[in-house]
């Protein structure tokens, strides 16, 4: 487990773990807020305003990921931080963190109605043959009462058409595919645009019931 970025250009920011911990993946947030929301333009509320993906871009360096929630919350962004093995912590400025591997999100923490873990290893492997088939999925999210409750779906995973996608450093062309879940009344459809190599490159993704789905657009890998 290690850091493997050092933003530059208009943050200057150098990233530090937790040197006082025994905890390597600790992030030093108050370092992190400081740099980040200065960059992303906050708004009075302290969150980040919708700076235009140019701007973000030319100020950082490293993986960027554009977040739009789907529940009216305003757009904002994450940047990579972390791999540990095939997964990669992003975080924003104001000390919420995605986890992602292969692109699928596996865990979020301080968005509230959190996703603390999930098994999403068959998905993945659809996605990375491109492949079509039944896919289960195991979500163990926090309820309003922050109680975790453990989600068990059944999915069937679709192909879809080619597609092109071009935002910030991307422009290739990608499957779509369709992930449609159900487990009692909960059901939801995501969406994900795939490369060559089984990477998602654009999405729509539920996170959990109260958190709801999110559109996921890779600005630079």
């Amino acid at each position: 487990m290690r850091a493997t970025w050092r933003w530059t250009g208009l943050l200057s920011v150098w990233l530090v773990l937790a040197g006082c911990s025994n905890d390597p993946n600790r992030i030093d947030y108050t370092q992190l807020a400081r740099s980040l929301v200065e960059a992303f333009q906050p708004d009075r509320q302290g969150g980040q305003a919708a700076a235009e993906p140019a701007a973000v871009l030319a100020g950082t360096e490293g993986p960027l990921i554009q977040v739009r929630p789907q529940n009216g919350n305003a757009t904002y962004y994450i940047l990579g931080l972390i791999d540990n093995g095939p997964y990669r912590t992003y975080a924003t400025g104001t000390r919420q963190t995605m986890t992602l591997r292969q692109g699928v999100i596996t865990a979020t923490r301080g968005l509230g109605s959190d996703l603390m873990a999930s098994d999403v290893t068959q998905l993945l492997e659809l996605l990375r043959t491109q492949r079509s088939g039944p896919a289960r999925r195991v979500m163990q999210y926090l309820d309003g009462e922050d109680v975790t409750r453990d989600l068990v779906l059944a999915c069937d995973v679709s192909l879809g058409a080619t597609v092109r996608v071009a935002a910030g450093e991307i422009d290739q062309t990608g499957r779509r595919m369709t992930e449609a879940c159900s487990a009692g009344p909960i059901s939801f459809r995501n969406t994900y645009v795939v490369d060559g190599a089984g990477q998602v490159i654009q999405s729509e993704q539920w996170l959990s019931p109260g958190a709801g789905s999110a559109l996921f657009q890779v600005l630079r890998h």
